[in-house]
């Protein structure tokens, strides 16, 4: 139990993390239980990072269990409707310009607001940056994008540094390997939506 402790700084963070990797890995294999995990992982990690005063991760959390909520119930319909409904794709190039540019607009505002209702965060530039990246990337899953993963890579490559800089190495372990499975995950749904376009 000791040991444990000199990984993770408290329980929340090691529940987080632990329903965090089952989420990411159900949610490669395109599994919908992957929802219902996020929901658990993101309450422990509310916890967390609020007492790390990580606000904006903290509020991130629950937008995560917004969105996981919003994914649930979207995968529900899709795996109940056609077999067209359940197909993976990708956004079109004005797509994903359009997601850019919208992730860029919300992180400007975000970083102006956040100060302002919590003049207590830290890490303020970095945080705002993921959370908007993270908000991006879990609205593209929902949709079964297969670009959800890119977004997810560029998020986790930046949450790695942040939370190693913050002396909470094993949310920086659980990232690295959410970094990689991200890769896998790409790798894994774009076979997916190969074998879907072939039949």
């Amino acid at each position: 139990m000791e040991l444990l402790f000199k990984v993770f700084t408290d329980w929340f963070e090691l529940a987080g993390s632990l329903f965090g990797v089952a989420c990411v890995y159900m949610a490669m294999r395109n599994h919908i239980i992957n929802w219902p995990l996020a929901i658990i992982s993101s309450l422990f990690y509310l916890v967390f990072f609020w007492n790390g005063r990580l606000f904006s991760d903290a509020g991130l959390q629950l937008v995560f269990v917004g969105t996981s909520l919003f994914g649930w119930i979207n995968w529900r319909k899709m795996d109940s409707g056609h077999a067209s409904d359940r197909r993976i794709s990708r956004l079109t190039h004005q797509e994903i310009t359009q997601a850019a540019v919208i992730t860029l607009m919300a992180w400007r505002a975000w970083y102006w607001l956040l100060p302002k209702l919590m003049p207590h965060s830290e890490a303020l530039l970095l945080d705002t940056l993921t959370t908007c990246i993270s908000i991006s990337a879990v609205i593209l899953q929902a949709r079964r994008k297969l670009d959800c993963w890119v977004w997810w890579f560029i998020a986790n490559s930046i949450f790695v540094p942040l939370y190693i800089s913050r002396g909470y190495h094993a949310t920086a372990g659980l990232y690295s390997i959410l970094w990689i499975l991200s890769i896998v995950g790409f790798i894994a749904w774009r076979s997916e939506s190969r074998n879907q376009e072939a039949v």
